[in-house]
């Protein structure tokens, strides 16, 4: 109900509808919350895989490549992350941040659909540091909206 309400801006008029704020597929709560289950699901599944975190990656100093269209339109929607927030808070419309976020949800799953992080008992790493940098940054406006994260569905 949050994310609906903030989603909206102030000078929409207010529908309140149960199967709208539900809605898996849409702009909804929903829909981040399983994207972020999801980003957390390949990080799991990468650790039990190779063995390694995306956090031990960054600390030996890996890097990403950025080599397939949806993985470089996810990189620069993360990129924008801060920028959003800055703008966010100047204005005071949330509605901006949903918009944001839902964007970057969007970006994932056509990254998701298109790239393997993990394949045939190997990681990609660059890609694992990408779904990381993609959780970081939903999970931190999840949390400035005020809707939280879930690691599991």
């Amino acid at each position: 109900v949050k994310y609906a309400d903030l989603k909206g801006g102030r000078v929409n008029d207010y529908i309140f509808s149960y199967e709208r704020m539900l809605d898996d597929k849409g702009n909804t709560a929903v829909y981040l919350l399983y994207a972020g289950a999801r980003l957390s699901s390949i990080q799991r599944k990468a650790a039990a895989t190779s063995g390694a975190s995306a956090a031990e990656l960054v600390a030996s100093g890996a890097g990403v490549a950025l080599s397939m269209p949806t993985e470089l339109e996810l990189a620069l929607a993360l990129a924008r992350f801060g920028e959003t927030v800055e703008f966010t808070t100047q204005t005071l419309l949330p509605n901006k941040l949903c918009e944001y976020v839902h964007d970057v949800c969007v970006k994932f799953t056509a990254f998701y659909l298109e790239c393997k992080v993990i394949e045939e008992d190997a990681v990609n790493q660059s890609r694992l540091l990408l779904v990381r940098a993609a959780q970081l940054v939903i999970k931190k406006a999840n949390e400035l909206l005020g809707i939280g994260y879930v690691d599991k569905v």
